[in-house]
């Protein structure tokens, strides 16, 4: 674990900075507490002193990812669903894309 003191807004910051990154390698519904202790060296349970739970930092990447314009956050959800989607054809799925990356 990391011995290193933090000030509660730098743990914070360094929770948040580290579920960012996560979020753009995978998603922000992949955000996971064991993944983010072993990244930062912290406890899992740092996670929900901070964010109360999984889906409390969920909502502060996503606040974080429209503040900085985070396409690569904001838009993976659009994408996923569109590869769902069937009855769709190829430029109406772009047509979605291209208004989800304007917005």
């Amino acid at each position: 674990m990391s011995t290193e003191r933090k000030t509660p807004e730098d743990r914070s910051e360094q929770i948040l900075e580290c579920a960012m990154a996560i979020s753009r390698e995978k998603d922000y519904r992949c955000l996971d507490r064991n993944e983010i202790s072993k990244r930062l060296g912290i406890s899992r349970g740092l996670v929900n002193t901070y964010f109360g739970n999984i889906e409390g930092l969920q909502h502060h990447v996503i606040k974080r990812a429209l503040e900085l314009n985070d396409r690569a956050i904001l838009v993976q959800p659009v994408l996923d669903k569109l590869e769902q989607v069937e009855h769709l054809t190829l430029p109406e799925k772009r047509k979605i894309l291209l208004s989800a990356l304007k917005s």
